[in-house]
């Protein structure tokens, strides 16, 4: 495979951390929370309406559990400073 430009002339730092720096981690989960709390999952893990049965925003106990199948952190349990040392 080719290298890149940046790669070939040395421009880029190399790609070998296996952990995220606290910030990014906090900034990453703070994006997620946004989004979780604006409904942008709602399609997947619909929230359904007691009036009429439709679509009234994200169940966050379904995508909790979705999650947890593949996983996954729940946001809200690792923002917790502890967690990104």
């Amino acid at each position: 495979m080719k290298l890149l430009y940046t790669e070939r002339q040395g421009l880029t730092k190399p790609r070998v951390k296996e952990t995220l720096e606290p910030e990014t981690a906090k900034g990453l989960l703070g994006l997620i929370e946004a989004r979780i709390s604006e409904n942008w999952f709602g399609d997947r893990f619909p929230f359904e309406c007691q009036d009429g049965g439709s679509n009234a925003g994200c169940d966050e106990e379904k995508l909790k559990n979705g999650l947890m199948a593949y996983d996954l952190i729940w946001p809200a349990d690792w923002s917790a400073p502890e967690h990104f040392n």
